[in-house]
């Protein structure tokens, strides 16, 4: 597999993580609130590279 596509399915898993843990409780988790973060800088941080 493509390290890009790796990286975009991580990234959306993480967000559709937030929002499900958000309709659970109300309130998001906020581990899945972070890899959003972490895979939106590995990607970019590999595309610069």
């Amino acid at each position: 597999m493509d390290k890009n596509r790796i990286l975009l399915y991580g990234f959306a898993h993480a967000v559709l993580a937030t929002c499900w843990s958000f309709q659970e409780s109300g309130t998001y988790d906020e581990g899945f609130y972070q890899a959003i973060h972490v895979f939106k800088d590995l990607r970019r941080k590999w595309e610069i590279g």
